[in-house]
């Protein structure tokens, strides 16, 4: 999950990072907005009704809400050669 807000001051919040729209494109009711972070390319899909707000080009600050985040870890554990057991 990613939400996209216009910047407002540059500054980064809780869960946020700063980055520029770098592309849209149409998929119908909703619209996928491309964000050039200073670390990392970002792909959110907004609702094509509030993309107005976020024009190719401004700063936005893309923001994950805590309810969206997982902590994967790694397992220390070697991977199996063979097929998984349950079949997965």
């Amino acid at each position: 999950m990613l939400e996209l807000e216009p910047s407002t001051n540059g500054a980064d919040g809780d869960n946020s990072l700063a980055g520029e729209v770098t592309a849209d494109t149409f998929l119908g009711s909703v619209t996928r907005v491309k964000v050039l972070g200073r670390e990392a390319e970002l792909i959110a899909d907004v609702a094509t009704a509030r993309v107005d707000s976020l024009p190719v080009g401004p700063q936005v600050n893309p923001l994950v809400p805590v309810a969206g985040m997982r902590l994967l870890s790694l397992s220390d554990q070697p991977v199996p050669d063979g097929p998984d057991p349950a079949d997965r």
